[in-house]
C-alpha cells in the first residue's frame, strides 16, 4: 500500500493505492486485487467541514469452475460444503 497524506489548517487529503496478488495451490489459478482510496476534508465555514471519501477496487480472479468449499463462491444461493474440491476428489474416478 501507498498512502500520501497532505494539508493545511482548511483543507487535507489522503489518497492510497495497493495491490495484492496471490497464487492458487493449483496449476494457473491466481486472484489479483488493485485498490485505491482517496478523502478530502475541507473547512468550508467557520463551523460547517466537508467530508468526501471515495474508494475503488478491481480484482480479476482465475478459479476453478467448481466451488472451492470456502466463501468464495459468487453463487446466490452461497457455497455447500458438499461442493469442495476435497470432497469431489474422493469421489472422481481413478
Amino acid at each position: 500500500m501507498f498512502p500520501f497524506r497532505e494539508g493545511t489548517d482548511k483543507m487535507r487529503y489522503y489518497a492510497s493505492a495497493g495491490y495484492m496478488g496471490q497464487k492458487g495451490n493449483i496449476d494457473n489459478f491466481y486472484y489479483n486485487r488493485y485498490n485505491i482510496r482517496t478523502n478530502i476534508e475541507a473547512q468550508v465555514a467557520r463551523d460547517f467541514t466537508m467530508t468526501v471519501g471515495i474508494a475503488g477496487r478491481s480484482s480479476k480472479r482465475h478459479t476453478p469452475g467448481f466451488a472451492s468449499g470456502g466463501t468464495d463462491s459468487n453463487s446466490e444461493l452461497g457455497e455447500q460444503g458438499w461442493m469442495s474440491v476435497a470432497n469431489q476428489t474422493l469421489r472422481m474416478h481413478p
